[in-house]
C-alpha cells in the first residue's frame, strides 16, 4: 500500500495498492507550476 502526501503536515491525501497509481494521481492532480508540487511525496505504508 502506497500513500501520497504533504510533507509540510503529514496529510494523506491519496492512497492505493500501486506506486503507479500514486504518481498517475500527482500527475493528473498537480503540476511544477503548484506551491504544493515541491512538498507532495509517495511513501510505503508497512
Amino acid at each position: 500500500m502506497f500513500r501520497v502526501f504533504d510533507k509540510r503536515t503529514d496529510e494523506t491525501i491519496f492512497e492505493a495498492y500501486e506506486s503507479m497509481d500514486c504518481h498517475a494521481f500527482i500527475k493528473f492532480n498537480y503540476d511544477e507550476s503548484d506551491d504544493d508540487w515541491e512538498h507532495i511525496f509517495i511513501e510505503e505504508i508497512k
